[in-house]
């Protein structure tokens, strides 16, 4: 095999870019001087192309990229195309390592170097060495391997276990850009991102309300392997004061990923999807929000003395592609409505949407929004001679958050602080038993 290819014509540098520190021409001998790129460990090579054969066009369609190395045994010629039988252009060699029982690119190669790693396996199988050597390769913080053809589980099992080590992920929903479209190969890939990539992705989907894309991207990074980083998107979403938060926390337990929401949201979501009943509390005056046994009039309430009628159900109820709440009073069995609470409704009136906000401790807050017109629930800080006041609405509104039981009791000894100014409203949530 090697007389045929010492004879072969040279790489195609017509359609492929020439580019730097390329071995095509060159078997490996000992006697001439390795160049292992990059020469600068500070930058990264853009593309690397495992078992790449430069860009062809074949009976299939196109085939390769045209400004990338490829890397492919010692001896392998062009398969297919016009070029079939020259040399591979820009070809950086796999080398027999009698030390890793394999074959490998670290004398070409520095390790955590490459951007993307694309790999052809249209006539080659994935083994072990190979998936070392790919994941070797790609940076760990910056790079992604996107594997064209349909490989088996085995396959599929064996480069995911050691990309993981890299932290590196199975993207499901990743889209190809135009540059690395390969028609030849159709929609077949598997595309492998890092935890930043990840986390920016799975961010922006939700922000933008793609609610199922960042279920799945929530899937990918819930493993032991990315600790911390969905907390770290939830913490991002908080501080922005991302509505759709709400929403995702929704998706995301009704996707039977529980489990997410239980470790990784702050503990009231958890109390607000059970359907534990929970206090409205103001926190610039400790109001509680209360509806009366009598009439059907809500009012805020003083926390020293707020009677059993504190307790509230949030309903979440799905609509369109957001959440919404209603709010369910539990000693009265009345939803709150607008201008009054009635026993059953479907009405647009008795619906709310909620805005998270934190604390500046760190703590959950929200401001209740009705969702028929957008005016925001306002627990009033002026008191009438009943020391209580009806809930009303206005163009600020309140900001309330929830807590536990336990938390209810602390309340009345210390307030958490917004982070909003001080001449908003703002108001707690609790679980109240």
């Amino acid at each position: 095999m090697s007389d045929t290819w010492k004879v072969a014509m040279s790489p195609n540098y017509e359609i492929n870019k020439d580019k730097l520190y390329p071995y095509s021409e060159m078997p490996f001998q000992k006697e001439y001087k390795l160049v292992k790129i990059p020469i600068c460990v500070r930058n990264l090579i853009e593309h690397v192309d495992y078992f790449g054969y430069g860009k062809m066009t074949t009976n299939k369609g196109t085939s390769g990229f045209a400004d990338c190395y490829n890397i492919n045994y010692e001896y392998e010629t062009v398969f297919d195309g016009s070029d079939k039988g020259r040399k591979i252009p820009n070809r950086i060699p796999m080398i027999q390592e009698q030390s890793r029982f394999g074959y490998s690119t670290c004398n070409y190669l520095n390790d955590n170097s490459v951007l993307t790693v694309t790999v052809q396996l249209n006539r080659w199988r994935l083994v072990k060495y190979l998936a070392q050597d790919i994941a070797r390769v790609v940076n760990s913080e910056q790079g992604k391997v996107i594997i064209y053809y349909a490989i088996r589980d085995e396959d599929i099992a064996l480069i995911s276990d050691e990309l993981k080590l890299k932290q590196l992920f199975y993207c499901p929903i990743y889209l190809l850009p135009d540059k690395l479209q390969l028609p030849a190969f159709g929609p077949s890939y598997r595309a492998y991102l890092g935890i930043n990539e990840l986390k920016r992705e799975l961010y922006k989907n939700i922000c933008k309300a793609d609610f199922e894309a960042a279920v799945i991207l929530t899937d990918c990074l819930n493993n032991s392997y990315c600790d911390g980083a969905i907390d770290d998107v939830i913490r991002k979403l908080f501080k922005n004061n991302v509505r759709n938060v709400m929403t995702y926390a929704y998706k995301v337990w009704n996707n039977y990923e529980k489990d997410v929401v239980r470790k990784r949201f702050p503990s009231l979501f958890q109390h607000i999807f059970d359907g534990d009943r929970m206090a409205i509390i103001n926190n610039q005056n400790d109001q509680v929000l209360v509806l009366e046994q009598e009439t059907p009039r809500a009012r805020g309430d003083w926390l020293k003395n707020p009677g059993n009628q504190l307790g509230w159900k949030i309903i979440p109820i799905l609509n369109e592609n957001n959440v919404l709440f209603k709010l369910y009073n539990v000693a009265t069995e009345k939803y709150l409505q607008q201008t009054s609470a009635v026993k059953n409704s479907e009405e647009p009136r008795d619906k709310f949407y909620f805005e998270p906000l934190l604390t500046i401790n760190g703590q959950v807050a929200f401001r209740i929004f009705y969702f028929d017109d957008d005016l925001p629930l306002e627990l009033p800080v002026d008191a009438d001679s009943a020391e209580d006041k009806a809930v009303a609405q206005n163009s600020v509104g309140s900001t309330v958050s929830l807590t536990t039981a336990d938390q209810m009791k602390e309340k009345s000894v210390k307030k958490d602080q917004p982070t909003v100014s001080d001449d908003e409203e703002f108001c707690n949530i609790y679980k109240y038993d």
